[in-house]
């Protein structure tokens, strides 16, 4: 099991790229955990399988949220897609977090990972992308940039988001400030 860690004043991070490009860790000083931590059982399984929805943080793609019935048209196509779970009729959050990520980049504050998806005709993502993530710790905040580029020749459906767990008690605040939302 392969951790990259990063470190910045008192936030530290570990990520665990073949566990679909997870954040396991978020903590301050060692001890208080931003995002729910991932004990070192579940990151030994998460890496095993490639499956990081057990983590503390994963990316969402090449949609999030759920695809209603696992059916969708698209440029006159109907497309179909399997279940994500047995137990659940709609697949849900793509399948960037139940794959391996390759790393690119690694140094004590930033990492770089990226994920290569060849289009899958037989009930997962039709269309061919890569994605990729780029962390950076700083001693105040902990930036990622995830983003998707279509490798089709032609325009396709996609989207993309982070699932977090935050660790939530009594004294907890979140804020998020965004740019845009489409």
């Amino acid at each position: 099991m392969t951790l990259l860690t990063m470190r910045a004043g008192r936030l530290e991070v570990d990520l665990a790229p073949r566990a679909g490009g997870s954040i396991v860790r978020f903590s301050v000083d060692g001890r208080h955990d931003v995002l729910r931590p991932t004990a070192g059982d579940a990151i030994a399984a998460a890496t095993a399988s490639n499956r990081g929805n057990e983590t503390a943080c994963y990316p969402l793609l090449p949609f999030s949220n759920r695809i209603a019935g696992g059916r969708f048209s698209f440029g006159g196509r109907e497309i179909a897609l399997r279940r994500t779970w047995p137990s659940v009729a709609h697949p849900m959050h793509g399948d960037g977090w139940a794959r391996a990520w390759d790393v690119q980049h690694h140094d004590p504050q930033s990492a770089d990972i990226a994920y290569d998806h060849a289009a899958d005709g037989e009930g997962g993502w039709p269309f061919a992308y890569r994605a990729h993530q780029s962390y950076r710790l700083d001693v105040d905040r902990l930036t990622v940039r995830l983003s998707l580029e279509n490798r089709e020749a032609h325009a396709v459906p996609a989207g993309i988001g982070l699932h977090p767990f935050f660790v939530r008690d009594e004294a907890t605040e979140l804020r998020c400030r965004t740019s845009s939302v489409w």
